[in-house]
């Protein structure tokens, strides 16, 4: 890995030491600077969970990408200065479905990495049971039997949590492809895209509704046109991505039905 172009694609320029200041500054410059994003499955370019993969379309490209690439890719880093690094298998309803990092701090303990998680803390936590606040959101960690542990998001969470235990990569690989093709993936519908504000906040956009998630409020509003959304995505989620503007009349279409459908099924329901 070259770790030089990880850093200016990150644009951190700070220390290199094994320390908790090291890692959560580049956690800080990651999850602030690479978007999350979904747009290859609309592209149609399969998605892998390699971390080499990751690098080139990340580092090489400009792009973002999503849990196993943003998480795979900090890893590969963190393990080129040294921490020692464990990938592991979360999810939710679906297993596999999520990737994590266990990182080792000398002398300081484990934590879990995770910018690849929409709006997971904006800097790493501490593996211990418990809950805890970063910039306002309230978090928890639970540990379960073995290496498990669960982590539960803050209350207006974007999605609730995972539980993660020790990494099987064939289990994610198989994950990885059905999230990007199965009808019952929420993946399919619309792109996403995420990334994380300084202060905290995460900005979130699906689809054409852009959500801004803080600790006491999400607020939401309609983007109107391809200019915005493209102008939205440049701006706002540093993605320089032209080809992005050709999805826009299928998204606004997707939106609209979805926008019937639910009022179609509150009517019949009163």
């Amino acid at each position: 890995m070259d770790i030089q172009a990880y850093f200016r694609r990150i644009g951190y320029d700070g220390p290199t030491a094994l320390t908790f200041e090291t890692l959560r500054d580049i956690q800080r410059a990651h999850a602030t600077t690479i978007p999350y994003e979904t747009f290859d499955i609309f592209f149609g370019r399969r998605i892998t969970t390699d971390p080499a993969a990751a690098f080139r379309k990340i580092v090489g490209e400009g792009r973002g990408g999503w849990c196993y690439e943003h998480n795979g890719l900090l890893g590969l880093a963190l393990a080129e200065l040294g921490f020692g690094v464990a990938r592991l298998t979360a999810g939710g309803d679906q297993p596999a479905t999520h990737l994590s990092l266990r990182v080792e701090v000398p002398g300081a303990g484990s934590y879990v990495c995770d910018p690849g998680f929409s709006d997971a803390p904006l800097d790493p936590f501490l593996l211990a049971d418990g809950a805890f606040e970063q910039n306002g959101f309230a978090y928890r960690v639970e540990r379960l039997d073995g290496e498990r542990f669960q982590f539960i998001n803050h209350a207006l969470g974007l999605t609730p949590g995972y539980v993660a235990a020790p990494a099987d990569e064939g289990a994610m690989a198989e994950a990885s492809d059905w999230l990007q093709s199965a009808a019952e993936s929420r993946f399919i519908h619309v792109p996403v895209v995420c990334i994380h504000e300084p202060d905290g906040a995460v900005r979130a956009l699906a689809g054409r509704t852009l959500r801004t998630v803080l600790p006491d409020r999400v607020d939401a509003v309609r983007l109107e046109g391809v200019d915005q959304y493209r102008d939205v995505l440049r701006g706002m989620f540093k993605l320089d991505l032209p080809q992005a503007a050709d999805l826009w009349p299928e998204i606004v279409r997707r939106q609209e039905a979805y926008a019937r459908q639910r009022a179609e099924a509150a009517a019949a329901a009163s």
